[in-house]
């Protein structure tokens, strides 16, 4: 089995994630280490589907939206 701890950088996420108010969007995870991270929206993304395939995160697809996943 592959790697499951998270990066150092993966960890930024996952704090935004569990203080969030209930569940929150990729786009809002992106806003929120703005400044905090140099690094980009892209490669934010890319970090959340390795939580995700890592199977530290979970999401939810939008009711309105399916193109939209809440964590």
């Amino acid at each position: 089995m592959g790697e499951t701890t998270p990066s150092k950088t993966e960890w930024f996420i996952m704090d935004v994630i569990w203080n969030a108010q209930g569940s929150i969007t990729a786009a809002e995870i992106i806003t929120q280490l703005k400044g905090t991270l140099n690094i980009s929206a892209r490669t934010i993304r890319v970090l959340i589907n390795r939580l995700l395939a890592k199977g530290v995160i979970r999401h939810e697809v939008d009711e309105k939206d399916s193109r939209m996943y809440h964590y």
